[in-house]
């Protein structure tokens, strides 16, 4: 079954591609529009669609989209995309990936849950359509402390007319954008 999981960290900084680094069957690091795809060789082939773009549903792969920095001041909130179909039967050693890395980032702290309103902050520095999209958002340390400092964040996603909108609204809390 496909999975999301979305971070906060400090563009830069690494941490999620380095925890990828440091498996023992490291992934090679494809680079793509936007994002890192990352091959698990031993776990199965690279399959590409009719457009020549790697198909991660029929892929043994991770993407990754790492966090960013919009219009010089919103940070993009991380994502990791465990999207292949069926990977427990297909792709078994990647599912025990998938499963290892959910358990990793569950040691982290939760800014945002759309299913409880105990979770820090409300997600009140979360913009957009974000809140809409993550059902969970873990704030690796380099994240938290951003977070905690009043840092706002958005999706990767965000259209410029969305961003334009979230920029009106940030100025109107007295917020530069």
């Amino acid at each position: 079954m496909a999975a999301t999981f979305f971070y906060l960290e400090s563009p830069g900084a690494g941490e999620v591609l380095q925890w990828f680094r440091s498996l023992p069957a490291r992934p090679v690091e494809l680079q793509a529009d936007g994002f890192i795809a990352l091959h698990f060789e031993s776990a199965g082939a690279l399959v590409l669609d009719q457009n020549r773009r790697i198909d991660p549903k029929q892929s043994s792969v991770v993407t990754l989209f790492e966090p960013g920095v919009v219009r010089d001041a919103r940070w993009t909130v991380g994502e990791v995309h465990f999207l292949s179909q069926h990977i427990r039967q297909r792709f078994p050693s990647l599912a025990h990936v998938q499963t290892r890395f959910a358990k990793w980032l569950r040691g982290n702290r939760i800014v945002w849950d759309q299913r409880s309103s105990e979770a820090d902050g409300f997600g009140y520095f979360l913009e957009g359509g974000i809140k809409n999209l993550a059902e969970r958002i873990y704030a690796l340390p380099s994240g938290s402390a951003a977070y905690d400092a009043g840092r706002y964040l958005i999706g990767h996603h965000e259209s410029e007319i969305a961003l334009d909108r979230i920029c009106k609204s940030l100025r109107l809390r007295g917020v530069e954008c």
